[in-house]
């Protein structure tokens, strides 16, 4: 990619794993630019413990000015559309030519899908939901609280088990064990169904010896002052909701075209590149749901995140890239 222009969508895990690995893999033949619609990389692994005030806002975002030190561009603006063929990308500010794309914009959220969703749910996929769940669990005097998963597929298979677990955890170690009643719902038919049946019953045995009721198989539908309704006509009736949002794929991969039947994106799944096009690869959260297949306890999404970001590339540093875009997975 000798004097190429690398275009990065994205300052996640992802798009900061890619960013240095294409830099560092380009030796200074050729310029790489990340997009970013805020001003700091932000760590979603860590809001669990954030909402439980093991960690401080601040300790879950840094500046992405530190890319710029390395030869990285970095400009704060936000991805309005991606002309694929054309090999141009709009932002609400520019416009940016590529000779190659690296599309890491991760999942939106669409909450209004859920009529009640925004109005009565918490959930902790952005900092500014985390803190507000952190807020309404340091305020709870006691009862139940209802914890699950709206929609699959969703960010970090393990994070709606950590939270109820975690949450479990926190009241019971107040001494507030007997007052909180935690439920769990989910649309799986066990818990990490990408991490097989073995690992699946073992966190549901988990939950079960912590006290949590796990209903499983059934889908979030309508959600009302503290009741959650599902589409098999259960309800669970709760005092605090915590649901992982529905996901979607952002909108300008929507419009470019680089989906499919299943709203995601298909890749190859060794080099993340897109069908469409040789020149465009997908990191993070809105590529196809069957694109990784984990075999063991899978780590936190941003491991995923990470191996991601770094395979593709790696030809340009001498090695086997079949190889080792699967490490990690």
């Amino acid at each position: 990619m000798t004097g190429k222009q690398v275009l990065i969508l994205g300052g996640g895990v992802g798009g900061l794993v890619a960013s240095n690995s294409v830099k560092k893999g380009l030796g200074g033949k050729g310029e790489v630019t990340l997009i970013e619609r805020k001003m700091t990389f932000q760590f979603p692994p860590s809001y669990p413990w954030l909402m439980l005030g093991m960690r401080k806002p601040e300790q879950t975002e840094k500046s992405l000015s530190p890319l710029g030190r390395k030869g990285i561009k970095v400009v704060n603006d936000e991805v309005l559309s991606i002309d694929v063929s054309g090999k141009a990308v709009k932002s609400r500010n520019g416009e940016y030519p590529f000779d190659y794309l690296v599309i890491a914009l991760g999942a939106d959220y669409a909450p209004d899908s859920i009529p009640g969703f925004r109005e009565n749910a918490h959930h902790i996929y952005s900092l500014e939901s985390a803190i507000r769940f952190r807020d309404a669990i340091e305020k709870f005097p006691g009862g139940t609280i209802a914890m699950g998963v709206s929609r699959t597929p969703f960010k970090c298979p393990a994070a709606p088990y950590e939270a109820a677990l975690l949450v479990e955890h926190h009241f019971r170690e107040k001494g507030l064990g007997a007052k909180v009643k935690v439920r769990f719902f989910t649309p799986e038919g066990l818990p990490l169904p990408s991490a097989g049946p073995e690992i699946g019953n073992g966190v549901a045995e988990l939950m079960k010896t912590r006290g949590i009721d796990a209903k499983f198989k059934v889908k979030l539908t309508e959600v009302r002052p503290n009741e959650a309704l599902f589409e098999v006509g259960s309800t669970i009736p709760f005092d605090l909701l915590f649901a992982v949002p529905p996901h979607k794929c952002p909108q300008p991969v929507v419009d470019a075209g680089l989906t499919d039947q299943s709203g995601w994106v298909p890749v190859d799944p060794l080099t993340m590149k897109t069908q469409r096009s040789e020149r465009v690869r997908n990191r993070g959260r809105h590529i196809g749901a069957d694109t990784f297949r984990i075999r063991a306890i899978p780590p936190k999404g941003g491991s995923v995140r990470t191996s991601a970001g770094r395979s593709g590339f790696t030809q340009h540093r001498g090695r086997n890239q079949r190889q080792r875009s699967t490490e990690g997975l």
